[in-house]
């Protein structure tokens, strides 16, 4: 309960070693990232966490890192030791899929090791200039075209992949909106 400023209330075992986490900015989700796939719990208004999607995984993906866009419509994620980058379709009533399709950026990453991601502009709903920014440790930095009002967010010909940084050891990126 972090009204209080005291954890309180129910824990949680997870089934699996735990990556990476993200929450929705509607304040409603969060999704947890671990071995064994991506796990939701909704978040109620007092700030206490329930298991959501009868505590199954809303997808396989052992993502390291992840974040949902700014129209609560897309989880995006990265799996460390591969070139994968995935957006996952999700309802931004339930938390959960609307599809089981995820979008693959095409192509993939050029390296293996992305260690985290952003969205930007992470203050605008209509998004036509948004990017996802991928750390890549020794990889340096990707800039990816995201437009979340697209079936296919990255776009269907490969998008757009830029590097920003080759000069190696991003392991964190942050974005002003």
């Amino acid at each position: 309960n972090i009204a209080s400023g005291k954890l309180t209330g129910t824990s949680y075992t997870l089934p699996a070693e735990p990556l990476a986490i993200a929450v929705a900015p509607n304040g409603k989700f969060l999704y947890v990232s671990t071995v064994a796939g991506i796990y939701l719990y909704t978040i109620g208004s007092n700030g206490a966490l329930t298991v959501g999607n009868g505590g199954s995984v809303i997808s396989q993906d052992p993502a390291n890192t992840m974040q949902v866009d700014s129209t609560n419509n897309w989880l995006v994620d990265a799996i460390s030791g591969t070139n994968e980058l995935f957006a996952i379709a999700i309802n931004s009533s339930t938390g959960v899929l609307t599809n089981n399709t995820e979008q693959a950026f095409p192509g993939g990453l050029p390296v293996t090791t992305p260690t985290q991601l952003v969205i930007s502009p992470n203050d605008s709903s209509s998004c036509n200039s948004c990017y996802v920014f991928v750390a890549m440790g020794n990889g340096g930095t990707e800039l990816i075209n995201f437009n979340p009002a697209n079936a296919n967010p990255f776009g269907n010909s490969g998008g757009t992949i830029k590097l920003v940084n080759a000069s190696g050891g991003d392991n964190t990126v942050a974005v002003d909106p």
